[in-house]
């Protein structure tokens, strides 16, 4: 079998297959080398006088510098799944990962985190320890209080996110929004996040798990979340979905639509 050379062009063998460098080589530019322009020959100090010296005297980018001197194949820059990576910097180049999510994905990653798990606490995960369980008792106990504290019910959890939106919307109605209705939960089975006392409405502020794309815009909602929907509206009730991207992103834009869905509700009851 042929030796796996250094990629950082020093000619060194990889010791590990799966590693693409030799510890600390993972710089495409090296501290013990000159650090110098390759435009005018300027010797600089540091990376960083070098991206300083760059952009204003050269009027380009660090990534177009990067990619024209340094980059050693079109390859860098690519995830394992077939995304575009960021630059970082012209010392390390471009991300290896497009995401974390990429990142926990890899084998490499997750045998890493194992490892270092079983060193530092002696379980394949953190949350499996007892300084992990105990975190987590305190953290479910402060939560239930928090929310018996917002005279909500216990269950299910309750997000700071989530209680803000309908904290916001309840600005917009004449009446209380009623959190998490368990009422409903022997009807259907289900209880909605939100109801406004007096319309036909329920609100539904939805995490990311309630989507197929949730790594992107949130737009396609999986099929347990159209089940709920489907399900709570089979009272009689509208149910109006906001997805976390949205309002975190467009929040203007859903209260915009909320108060004109408030608006036709109302018009409709007073005929």
């Amino acid at each position: 079998m042929s030796e796996k050379l250094c990629e950082c062009g020093c000619g060194k063998e990889v010791i590990k297959e799966t590693n693409r460098f030799i510890v600390g080589h993972n710089s495409r530019i090296l501290s013990k080398e000159k650090i110098i322009c390759k435009i005018c020959g300027k010797e600089c100090s540091s990376c960083c006088g070098l991206s300083k010296h760059i952009v204003p005297i050269h009027k380009i980018s660090l990534q177009s510098y990067y990619d024209q001197f340094i980059r050693l194949s079109l390859n860098e820059g690519k995830c394992y799944c077939g995304k575009d990576t960021k630059f970082g910097n012209i010392r390390y180049g471009y991300f290896k990962y497009c995401s974390t999510v990429c990142a926990g994905n890899n084998s490499d990653v997750q045998e890493k985190k194992i490892q270092t798990n079983q060193k530092n606490c002696g379980e394949d995960h953190w949350a499996k320890s007892s300084k992990g369980k105990t975190y987590h008792r305190i953290q479910s106990i402060k939560q239930r209080e928090l929310q018996r504290e917002n005279h909500e019910p216990d269950m299910p959890c309750i997000g700071s996110i989530e209680r803000s939106c309908l904290n916001i919307l309840e600005s917009y109605v004449p009446n209380k929004i009623i959190r998490n209705n368990h009422d409903y939960s022997y009807k259907v089975g289900r209880y909605p996040d939100g109801e406004i006392i007096g319309l036909p409405l329920f609100i539904q502020y939805n995490e990311k798990f309630h989507y197929i794309d949730k790594n992107e815009m949130m737009k396609i909602e999986n099929k347990e979340t159209i089940q709920t929907t489907l399900d709570l509206a089979s009272v009689g009730y509208l149910v109006f979905n906001i997805s976390e991207y949205n309002w975190i992103n467009n929040q203007e834009k859903v209260i915009s639509d909320f108060k004109l869905l408030i608006s036709l509700l109302q018009e409709i009851i007073s005929i």
